[in-house]
C-alpha cells in the first residue's frame, strides 16, 4: 500500500478520510496506508479525525518526501498556496476517486484530484491538477476543470463547459453548454450560468448576473 497524508483537518478532511476508507474497502488489495492528516492550525495538532491523527503542519512533509499527499481544502486559493509549498521532486500528489464514480476511458484525471461519492463524469472530461469535485456533481461531455477549480456538492456542468483555474462553483449551481467560467471566478449556490463569466467575477441568481 502507498503511504498517504491528507492536508486539511477540517470538515473536508474528515470527508476525505472516509473516502480513503471507501477506496481501500472496495479492493482486495488496498491502495493507501493513511498515515495521518496535516494542518497548519496548531490547535488541531495532536487531535484525531475519525481516529486518524493530525501529525502537525505541512512542514511534516519535509522529513517524509516519500509520502503522497492530497489537499482537502475547499477554498481554491488556499489549496493553490499549499501546493506551491510542496517541492516538485517530493511528496507525489495522490488521486482519490470514490468507488461509486465511473471514470470513462476517454477522461483525463490529473494528480491531486479528489472526486467524492455519487458524481458522474461523462466522456472526454478533463480534470487538471488539484481539482475537487464534491458529492453528486455531474460533468457533461468534454467539460474541462483547470487546476485548483472547486465544484461544491450537486454542481451540474453541461457539455463543453470550461471552468478556469481556481474558480469555485457553489452547491447546486448549473452551467449551460459551451459556457466558460473565468479563472478565480465564484458562482453562487443555485445560480444558473447562461453566458461566460469573466475572470475573478462573482455571479449569483437565475440567470446568473455579476455582483462583484
Amino acid at each position: 500500500m502507498n503511504p498517504l497524508v491528507i492536508i486539511g483537518a477540517g470538515d473536508l478532511g474528515c470527508e476525505t478520510v472516509a473516502l480513503v476508507e471507501r477506496i481501500n474497502a472496495a479492493s482486495s488489495d488496498p491502495m493507501w496506508t493513511l498515515r495521518g492528516l496535516l494542518d497548519d492550525d496548531p490547535a488541531r495538532h495532536n487531535s484525531h479525525v475519525r481516529s486518524i491523527p493530525v501529525l502537525g503542519g505541512c512542514d511534516w512533509l519535509d522529513a517524509h518526501p516519500e509520502v503522497a499527499c492530497v489537499i482537502a481544502v475547499g477554498h481554491s486559493d488556499v489549496r493553490q498556496r499549499i501546493a506551491a509549498r510542496i517541492p516538485a521532486d517530493s511528496n507525489p500528489a495522490g488521486v482519490l476517486v470514490d468507488p461509486s464514480v465511473h471514470v470513462p476511458r476517454t477522461a483525463s484525471v490529473a494528480e491531486g484530484t479528489i472526486v467524492y461519492a455519487g458524481s458522474v463524469l461523462m466522456e472526454n472530461v478533463t480534470l487538471h491538477a488539484h481539482t475537487i469535485v464534491d458529492a453528486q456533481c455531474t460533468l457533461g461531455h468534454d467539460a474541462v476543470l483547470e487546476s485548483f477549480a472547486t465544484l461544491h456538492p450537486g454542481v451540474r456542468l453541461s457539455g463543453h463547459v470550461h471552468i478556469g483555474s481556481s474558480a469555485r462553483l457553489g452547491a447546486g449551481s448549473v452551467v449551460l453548454p459551451q459556457c466558460r467560467v473565468g479563472a478565480g471566478a465564484t458562482v453562487g449556490a443555485g445560480a444558473v450560468v447562461t453566458k461566460d463569466v469573466p475572470p475573478g467575477a462573482t455571479v449569483v441568481g437565475v440567470p446568473a448576473r455579476v455582483v462583484s
